[in-house]
């Protein structure tokens, strides 16, 4: 007997891992015959040594981080903000700390805002979005009808929930892949991206911070190494 309370929280929980499953297994093909792994919820210390854990790694064979994978599914937009700001907010900090990260992956699906998703692309993750209207297409052709107001979340969640553990593991593994069929190819793509051997790795750009002793801070970025040597060599002067 399914317990009406928590039927939409579970349906979302399921949801997710199903996205997040073939989420991982894109990855792994992509991983295949190379020398890099995939770690499943594995985690990354950020400048102050804190861990953090995340959906997925990509590593080298030393264990080096070049990718970390984040994927968050909502159905309602008053979410949005939370679900977005973890990767938004650890992403900088992870690059810093971690010399050979490439890239940070966000999957976003669901009924995400243009603010959430404005907050993780300015923090210079890489962001896919699967929109509100794929996933309820997509699951209304398995019959499970997942948009519902609070009021009629005890018909309609338990309905989704019921007709979800009805579903064999072959239509589960489809209903997974038809999820992130919009963004499978560009994921493969980034994938590939961030493990690419790249013999020239030129210096884009500079950032310099100079630390007041009454606690400002002046942040400045420049388009190469001379320009922020110019900048720097100016204050003697």
């Amino acid at each position: 007997m399914i317990n009406p309370s928590g039927a939409g929280r579970a349906f979302g929980q399921k949801l997710g891992k199903l996205l997040e499953d073939e989420i991982h297994r894109v990855i792994q093909a992509c991983l295949y015959g190379t020398d890099f792994n995939f770690i499943p919820k594995g985690k990354l210390a950020d400048l102050n040594g804190k861990l953090c854990q995340h959906d997925g790694l990509i590593v080298d064979p030393e264990g080096k981080p070049y990718a970390v994978i984040e994927s968050k599914i909502i159905q309602k937009a008053k979410h949005a903000t939370e679900k977005a700001s973890k990767p938004a907010r650890e992403h900088p900090d992870l690059k810093r700390a971690h010399p050979t990260l490439r890239s940070s992956i966000v999957i976003l699906a669901g009924d995400f805002t243009p603010e959430p998703l404005r907050m993780v692309e300015s923090s210079g993750a890489n962001l896919l979005f699967v929109p509100q209207a794929h996933i309820v297409s997509v699951c209304r052709n398995y019959g499970m009808e997942i948009l519902w107001s609070d009021e009629e979340a005890a018909n309609y969640a338990v309905n989704a929930l019921e007709t979800y553990q009805k579903l064999s593991q072959e239509q589960l593994r489809e209903l997974g892949k038809k999820l992130l069929e919009p963004v499978a190819t560009q994921l493969e793509t980034m994938v590939q991206e961030a493990i690419a051997n790249i013999p020239e790795n030129p210096v884009i750009g500079v950032w310099v911070d100079i630390f007041w002793q009454r606690g400002e801070i002046w942040h400045r970025e420049f388009d190469d190494i001379q320009e922020a040597l110019d900048y720097l060599q100016s204050w003697d002067q």
